[in-house]
């Protein structure tokens, strides 16, 4: 009789496909698996006759700790931490709980970053979250010196093969129009602000992908507007000429400036004319009541750490996840009634 074969820990990481340094540590009772998959490849390998030194692999029990994910909150140009990496922090702080682990913030400083410097606490997490974007330089140094997984949050860099979980412009856009075109509105212009910050980018062409979906003509190609032209000022001419009854702004710093505007002309919000925005801040534009998108910060937490999970299991990269925003209607829309058309 021929004699079975040795199981090695190769044969194992395929069964379950994953890695073989996942399978070593998990058996070897070694930080950086998750209590579940520790479960599963400790079953797997008694199934399949595993054994170490002559007898089945018993794996040191490891004492149940709290292992630590860090926070690298990136500034903004001016040096600022904006509101919504705060408010994210407090999100991914109960989403980490839920799997016994704790968060470290770390807030990098301008001058580090130019520098490539990684602050030392980063080095000492079995994982780590980007919050805000520090550049393409400064992620490939992140890459190369942490050795553990890292999970980009809030933006995106093409250069870089990351994981990334990121507020879906695009479909921010469709909850828009779709709620105007409930309304009855046909006339909806787009209006530009400042375009330097990356989700005002991704809702201006989200804004483009909805405006070519719904083009009155379909047998007209769709052709991509100049964000330069499509100003507030635009928008007012075209209210005047009763050729727009609903703006759609890229962000609410912008709606709100529209609504002063159209005001001073004497046409009504939202009697007359509806306008959206699109908010950053957690709080959202509440305050003066403007009817706008804002990230679903619980979701982006919830995918963050579910990405970052699967990776310290060892399993492959996922790349990209969109998490779709919420849609806050304030008085800035007016209901079906009120809506005019030219």
């Amino acid at each position: 009789m021929r004699p079975k074969k040795k199981v090695k820990l190769q044969d194992i990481a395929e069964a379950l496909g994953i890695s073989v340094v996942t399978v070593s540590n998990a058996l070897a009772g070694r930080k950086g698996v998750s209590e579940a998959l520790r479960g599963e490849i400790v079953e797997t390998a008694a199934a399949m006759g595993y054994a170490a030194s002559g007898r089945t692999a018993k794996p040191k029990t490891e004492k149940k700790r709290k292992e630590t994910v860090g926070l690298l909150l990136a500034p903004d140009a001016a040096g600022h931490v904006r509101p919504w990496q705060s408010a994210l922090a407090g999100r991914l702080e109960e989403e980490l709980k839920k799997e016994n682990m704790s968060l470290r913030v770390i807030r990098a400083v301008r001058e580090d970053i130019a520098h490539e410097t990684i602050p030392a606490d980063a080095l000492k997490t079995a994982g780590l979250i980007v919050c805000g974007d520090p550049g393409t330089a400064y992620l490939r140094q992140l890459r190369l010196r942490l050795g553990a997984p890292i999970v980009c949050c809030g933006f995106f860099d093409s250069h870089e093969m990351l994981d990334y979980v990121l507020d879906d412009g695009f479909h921010n856009m469709g909850l828009v129009y779709d709620r105007l075109a409930a309304l009855g509105h046909r006339d909806i212009a787009i209006v530009c602000g400042n375009m330097d910050s990356p989700e005002a980018h991704d809702h201006f062409l989200g804004a483009c992908f909805e405006e070519a979906l719904r083009r009155k003509n379909p047998e007209e190609l769709p052709v991509m507007p100049d964000p330069e032209t499509c100003t507030p000022e635009r928008f007012l001419t075209l209210a005047r000429d009763g050729k727009a009854t609903a703006a759609v702004c890229t962000d609410s710093d912008t709606a709100g400036a529209l609504i002063h505007m159209l005001r001073a002309e004497s046409l009504r919000i939202p009697e007359d004319i509806s306008v959206t925005g699109y908010s950053l801040d957690p709080e959202g534009s509440r305050s003066s009541g403007i009817s706008e998108v804002i990230p679903d910060f619980g979701g982006l937490a919830k995918q963050t750490v579910k990405l970052l999970m699967h990776r310290m299991d060892g399993k492959e990269r996922s790349g990209v996840r969109l998490v779709p925003g919420l849609f806050i209607e304030g008085s800035t829309i007016g209901s079906e009634k009120e809506v005019r058309h030219g």
